[in-house]
């Protein structure tokens, strides 16, 4: 359950090969830092680090102000055990499946929707991407959530059209035809 959190080495490197990891970051770590933090949290999507076994190392602001949450509300538990999937167990269980899977270096992806703030829920696209090291050891994994509310509402919104269509040509006592260009 406590494991220790790996050391994760980047380089930039320009079109030429050389490398400007320092003349992007600084060459301080909290220069690094909070490069990182301030992309990190810039994030629309929701996004979460986690260890292959499933615990959250960090998360992202969106992530954090959709369930009106602190980061340290959810470092260090199990991502299936955090306040977004809280109101489904069978949510859960599917995370929990999709982090083991990813632990063992597949890529994931599929929806699911999570629970927010005021019990505010959200369909999202959820993908799971295993970080690996120098020697293809599996060391993170990279959770992304993307809101997919609006998608979703226009997909059932077609949907609907489709069938009240369906249902006007099935059911009309006159002849209709549609024309293709």
């Amino acid at each position: 359950m406590n494991e220790s959190s790996p050391t994760v080495s980047l380089q930039i490197r320009n079109p030429f090969g050389n490398n400007i990891t320092g003349a992007l970051f600084g060459s301080g770590i909290q220069d690094r830092d909070r490069v990182y933090r301030a992309i990190f949290d810039s994030m629309f999507q929701f996004m979460g680090v986690l260890t292959p076994g499933g615990q959250v190392v960090d998360v992202n602001r969106s992530a954090l102000n959709f369930a009106a949450i602190d980061r340290g509300a959810v470092l260090g538990h199990f991502a299936w055990e955090t306040p977004w999937f809280a109101h489904d167990s069978s949510a859960r269980l599917r995370l929990r499946e999709a982090i083991k899977r990813a632990a063992n270096g597949d890529f994931l992806r599929y929806e699911e929707e999570i629970i927010g703030a005021s019990s505010a829920r959200a369909p999202i696209d959820l993908s799971i991407k295993p970080v690996r090291d120098a020697s293809s050891r599996v060391i993170l994994l990279i959770a992304e959530g993307r809101d997919i509310t609006e998608s979703r509402v226009a997909r059932e919104a077609l949907r609907d059209s489709q069938q009240r269509f369906q249902m006007l040509f099935d059911h009309t006592s006159i002849g209709l035809a549609t024309i293709e260009p």
